[in-house]
């Protein structure tokens, strides 16, 4: 049994469509059994009779790894952002919820922000219900990373929350949405980044994509981020001593 730091519990069809993704990833390569089901906890469970396949599919299809672990660092899921603490939980190996609340400033301030970490974490794409990397209660070096080419990239982002990865692919293999996407990256299994190409007005491919994936569920989450508050980062700021 494998858990992932994947919530489910937003909507009701998307432990089928993810089963129906590994399915059809792994029919090549296995023809043993896969599937996919939501705890009580509202996390992703998935039993396979080849694990180490499983995971190590997962592991590279994924920009952030999602699977529980006892080991830092832990992908977890953003509960809530107050004045002075992000509130975050994320599944034990055996399925289990823990939760965990950290100072708002010096998380921020490990990820290059000085001034305005509200501001800052929506831009960076850490908001309510989304995801993010911790490691001794700070970013990992995923996080860092992830923060830093965001930066580098220089572009206006959308964030798209409980979606399946072939639902992605289907909306991006349209011609209008080629024309306003310069690329995309799968965050998690269900959640990802879609990079706005430059000279596209941002609040209109909100909306385009926000009417797209509103036609598969209205539980799927999308949300504009802006670079201009990432700009202003010193993208020089080192990495954290933490694990990887």
């Amino acid at each position: 049994m494998i858990i992932l730091a994947e919530k489910l519990d937003r909507r009701d069809d998307l432990a089928e469509k993810l089963r129906e993704w590994l399915r059809e990833l792994l029919k090549d390569a296995s023809e043993g059994r896969i599937s996919v089901e939501k705890n009580s906890g509202g996390w992703m469970v998935v039993e396979t009779d080849d694990e180490k396949l499983v995971k190590s599919i997962i592991s590279l299809q994924t920009k952030l790894n999602p699977i529980a672990s006892e080991k830092p660092p832990r992908l977890s899921h953003v509960a809530e952002i107050g004045k002075t603490t992000i509130k975050v939980e994320y599944p034990t190996p055996s399925g289990e919820t823990a939760l965990k609340e950290l100072p708002i400033e010096p998380f921020t301030a490990s990820l290059g922000c000085e001034e305005n970490p509200e501001e800052f974490l929506e831009a960076a794409g850490i908001t309510e219900g989304s995801i993010v990397s911790i490691s001794a209660e700070a970013p990992s070096h995923a996080q860092l990373k992830l923060v830093q080419e965001y930066v580098l990239r220089g572009l206006d982002r959308i964030l798209v929350l409980n979606a399946a990865p072939q639902e992605i692919e289907r909306l991006l293999s349209s011609q209008w949405a080629a024309n306003l996407i310069a690329d995309y990256q799968v965050l998690t299994l269900s959640s990802h980044v879609l990079y706005v190409k430059l000279g596209a007005m941002p609040s209109k491919v909100l909306q385009r994509i926000r009417e797209e994936m509103e036609k598969i569920s209205k539980m799927i989450t999308v949300r504009l981020l802006s670079w201009k508050i990432l700009a202003e980062l010193n993208t020089t700021f080192e990495l954290r001593d933490c694990d990887a």
